[in-house]
């Protein structure tokens, strides 16, 4: 390489060099003497290289290369002069260089004067080679790819694809394929409107083809209409969803604390898990127990509210005087044959063992209810202990420690232990007497399992319990007295539906109206900070992403906002 700084100020003819067409170098005064470099080597360098001598000789017959020429500017700055370069062929590019004048002959103007930078032999020849293309810009063609059917924001690939006359067996690999997670390599190509390209000079450098295995042309268009139709119609699915999940869990009843065995023992033991269960009598004839129990009515009165007059009830309690006389078989019978005409008659016979086995299926009925009646009785005790009724020994207790989300079992009775003490308030909370921020909860199902959306046999854990009037249904419970059973969601209609609302996400507005409750929420400042507004939970939920909220700390009354 040859230090070299372009002077086109001189005023001797003969230090005014001039660019040829074709990478030559020459005097001006002299344009047939072009500066060559010799083969004679005549100097050593003391650091090891070799120094080549130059002349000025006519153009040569052979070997070309020695008279052709390039500047190479490697200095900070003249980065990137290179480009400024008005030469065909893409070598130059490659290799950085230079070339000062047009095709004219004329200096490039483009070029930050005076150049600076090295002379280099040997270089490419400016025009490009034979079935180069006529610019070194359409050698290459880059296109975006995506797959059949894709739109814009789903993934892509980017491929150049080169001249034919640079193309070899080994440049038919197809790397968009693997990209795009095609099941096997691409077979048709498209451009945007659908039409199929079948060669690459058809194809649009900086365009947009769409490749498939083999299936036809699929408008992007049409497949993301679909696709909004599917999300809106997943998404009324869903919101219907919430709905049947509300009303499957608005008002439940006749729920009481219940205890799951490990085995199909009758035996209650200390591995037994609390749940909730349906009550082995139902609210009529728990209400009947009531009105016994208060001296309201006789053990064996009817109830006045199944009849309208006192003469229906003076027939009902005949009828149920005469039901007590009577025989099993008599029961559904014909009641004017005695016993022995009823055995003698073969067909009265066969109605006899009938109601034989349905009397003894009807007495094992009984015997389950009394079972499970047995497993729903609790006593508290004045030591704060909830003790089961068949077995005092056994008492309700944490499983662990006093953590939220831990479970309700049994275990033997341990006055050391203050997991097994417990209070009842006024307000319906089973807490825990030694840490009172924490009591009984029933576990609300899942919401995206519609077919368990019940109550029954859910498990009870230990979760915080906050003082809001309503949306904590499934954490108030109720000890009867009468029928010594813990019953859950004693609390009125209101504060079950809002319960099931804040748990099926839907917004408490729907339920109460703009009636102003005190309800679990989150506030936030508008934008012009003019206005605090109040959100129900669900749709705080909703609306967290894209504001600032903060969660209601102190119970505050209010209808929510997105009602109004």
């Amino acid at each position: 390489m040859i230090p070299t700084t372009v002077i086109h100020r001189s005023k001797d003819p003969n230090q005014i060099w001039c660019w040829g067409g074709d990478g030559n170098v020459f005097i001006k005064n002299q344009p047939e003497l072009l500066l060559t470099l010799t083969n004679d080597c005549s100097i050593t360098s003391s650091q090891g290289g070799q120094q080549f001598t130059l002349a000025v000789t006519s153009r040569l017959a052979r070997n070309h290369s020695r008279q052709r020429w390039g500047m190479k500017q490697e200095s900070f700055h003249y980065i990137g002069q290179f480009k400024h370069s008005i030469v065909e062929n893409p070598e130059w590019s490659k290799r950085s260089l230079s070339w000062p004048s047009n095709h004219d002959g004329s200096l490039n103007e483009a070029f930050t004067w005076p150049m600076e930078g090295y002379m280099i032999p040997f270089v490419p020849s400016l025009k490009a080679k034979l079935g180069d293309g006529n610019k070194a810009g359409t050698a290459c063609k880059s296109v975006t790819v995506y797959r059949n059917g894709s739109n814009f924001n789903e993934i892509s690939a980017t491929i150049v694809i080169p001249k034919k006359s640079w193309m070899s067996n080994k440049d038919h690999e197809d790397p968009s394929s693997i990209k795009l997670e095609l099941p096997f390599a691409a077979r048709r190509v498209f451009d945007t409107d659908g039409k199929e390209l079948t060669s690459t000079e058809s194809m649009v450098d900086e365009g947009i083809l769409y490749i498939s295995c083999g299936e036809n042309w699929i408008d992007p268009k049409s497949v993301k209409m679909e696709s909004k139709k599917k999300e809106l119609l997943t998404t009324l699915m869903h919101d219907v969803d919430k709905l049947r999940y509300f009303c499957s869990l608005r008002h439940p009843t006749d729920f009481v604390l219940d205890i799951i065995k490990p085995s199909a023992s009758d035996l209650i033991s200390t591995e037994c898990v609390l749940r909730l269960g349906k009550s082995a009598i139902t609210k009529r004839e728990r209400d009947r127990l009531s009105k016994i129990y208060h001296g309201i009515m006789a053990e064996d009165d009817l109830d006045e509210e199944d009849f309208e007059t006192y003469h229906q009830m003076s027939h009902a309690r005949a009828d149920e005087r005469l039901q007590k006389l009577k025989k099993p078989w008599q029961l559904n019978g014909n009641p004017l044959l005695t016993d022995e005409e009823a055995v003698a008659n073969h067909d009265s016979k066969m109605e006899v063992l009938r109601l034989i086995t349905d009397m003894k299926s009807s007495e094992d009925t009984y015997r389950k209810v009394e079972k499970a009646y047995i497993t729903q009785q609790w006593i508290f005790t004045k030591q704060n202990f909830i003790c089961c009724k068949s077995n005092r020994n056994i008492v309700l207790a944490v499983d662990g420690e006093l953590t939220p989300n831990a479970r309700i079992i049994l275990k033997k009775k341990d006055v050391t232990d203050v997991t097994q003490r417990w209070i009842l308030t006024e307000d319906g909370y089973i807490l825990a007497e030694f840490d009172s921020k924490l009591g009984l909860t029933a576990t609300m199902p899942n919401l995206y399992q519609l077919k368990s959306a019940t109550y029954d046999n859910a498990t009870v854990t230990l979760q915080q319990v906050k003082s809001f009037d309503y949306g904590q249904g499934h954490q108030r419970w109720h000890h009867n007295p009468i029928t010594q059973m813990i019953e859950a969601f004693s609390t009125d209609i209101f504060d079950k539906e809002i319960t099931a609302a804040i748990n099926a996400n839907l917004c408490t507005f729907a339920v109460m109206g703009p009636i102003k409750i005190v309800q679990p929420g989150f506030t936030y400042v508008t934008l012009t900070g003019n206005q605090e507004l109040l959100l129900c939970d669900a749709c705080g939920k909703a609306a967290r992403g894209r504001r600032k909220f903060k969660r209601l700390q102190q119970p505050i009354a209010f209808a929510c906002a997105m009602g109004d």
